[in-house]
């Protein structure tokens, strides 16, 4: 994450990476983006598109990543919902998960009895908490298809006087709604060019990828510009 090499979780999306937001974060944020391809790590650059004070939306200035769907509607208790969390061989490992309370206390979500341990590593939800957090929440579809329902927060609650969590709060379509657009038009959609290195098998070079600073942080008389954001010239 910027000069901090703090590592953050997000979920790629039709319109970008979405990934919980930080006050310290600004629309024009460059950040280091990596995901495996294959049996590869490959690595771009991200501009802070948009935010607010839950979620910013990242945009990848060369990379086409998978693109995740969100769902048309909040998850209920009957449905069939998942955490995603990565295996030790970096691979995506849907945790199966459950409202908490039926969804009777709002966006927060637990482990089914006896499965924490077998998907997270971990049996303190404390920890799955924090560590993973900015993870998708996803329902599965009548039509076995995974869609977006949430971010998880970090966050933790528990009921009674018991000091140990009990459930996980997540980022739910409510609010995530505020900073998407309504629709992506098709013809319309952002597609960057191939990346010859990951999507052709040639070794990227020095160059490749070039960060540029917005048109309106160009000075009209010439010069160095200024400011971090921008575009590829990919």
């Amino acid at each position: 994450m910027g000069e901090t090499g703090t590592p953050l979780l997000g979920v790629s999306t039709e319109d970008g990476i979405v990934m919980l937001s930080d006050p310290q974060y600004t629309v024009g944020d460059v950040f280091d983006i990596q995901f495996p391809y294959g049996n590869s790590m490959v690595r771009d650059r991200g501009v802070v598109d948009r935010l607010n004070d839950n979620v910013a939306v990242v945009r990848p200035l060369s990379a086409r990543l998978l693109e995740g769907r969100f769902s048309d509607r909040p998850p209920m208790a009957a449905d069939a919902l998942f955490l995603a969390l990565r295996s030790d061989a970096d691979e995506v490992d849907f945790a199966p998960v459950k409202l908490w309370g039926d969804g009777a206390y709002g966006d927060w979500i637990t482990f089914p009895e006896g499965t924490l341990d077998w998907f997270s590593g971990s049996e303190d939800l404390a920890e799955v908490a924090r560590t993973r957090a900015g993870s998708g929440v996803y329902r599965r579809t009548d039509t076995q298809r995974m869609v977006i329902v949430g971010l998880l927060s970090g966050f933790t609650a528990s009921l009674g006087e018991t000091p140990d969590a009990q459930a996980m709060g997540y980022i739910g379509l409510e609010e995530l709604a505020r900073i998407l657009p309504d629709s992506i038009p098709y013809y319309k959609h952002w597609e960057p060019p191939l990346r010859p290195d990951f999507e052709y098998g040639v070794p990227l070079k020095p160059g490749d990828v070039i960060v540029r600073p917005p048109d309106d942080e160009i000075p009209s008389g010439g010069g160095t510009p200024q400011g971090g954001g921008g575009r590829s010239g990919a």
